[in-house]
């Protein structure tokens, strides 16, 4: 029998197997539960509907993806590994950007994963400067959101830059937030 998280991936791979075919408005869990060998009471025991299947296989991607993070490494190795890990299945995450059903809120619940997982990363930051939780919060999801939105346009074919340009970008944004901040609250 397999654990819980093979049989989730298996799920989760038989459906990305499925879009490449159907859009994803269009595929029923009997073709998911038929491409992996499954029943669908097996499906409804791990998830409650396609939507919940997608929900997890982001989740998933964005956990393995930051997981990886070794000590020492910069939050610019992480981020880069993080846009690689949505490369890999660029057409599926498409085939999910273009869904009238299941896009709209998975959307949300992609960048709180993004805010959740990313936590870590400011946290020292936060301490250091001794940022409220509200403003915390605030600037985990902006950057969060940033994050997806880029990743969403290099689905979509028009990205804003290279990803070089955008990690780039995104680093010398926090950097320079966070200066400001100090500054104002130096002056205070």
């Amino acid at each position: 029998m397999k654990k819980n998280g093979d049989t989730k991936r298996a799920m989760a791979n038989a459906l990305r197997e499925c879009m490449q075919s159907s859009p994803i408005d269009r595929i029923s869990i009997k073709e998911i539960t038929d491409a992996c060998g499954l029943n669908r009471q097996t499906f409804y025991y791990h998830f409650k509907d396609i939507y919940d299947l997608i929900k997890w296989m982001y989740v998933y991607d964005i956990n393995e993806a930051i997981a990886e993070t070794r000590e020492g490494e910069t939050t610019e190795e992480m981020l880069f590994r993080l846009l690689r890990a949505f490369d890999k299945d660029r057409d599926c995450h498409l085939a999910v950007y273009n869904s009238r059903n299941y896009y709209p809120n998975l959307r949300l619940e992609i960048i709180g994963s993004l805010t959740e997982r990313l936590s870590p990363v400011f946290e020292p930051l936060f301490e250091r400067n001794g940022f409220d939780e509200e403003y915390r919060e605030f600037l985990r999801r902006m950057y969060a959101l940033v994050i997806f939105e880029y990743i969403e346009r290099r689905a979509r074919g028009y990205a804003f830059s290279s990803d070089e340009s955008f990690v780039e970008y995104w680093i010398r944004t926090i950097d320079s937030q966070f200066r400001g901040e100090l500054l104002r609250m130096n002056r205070g």
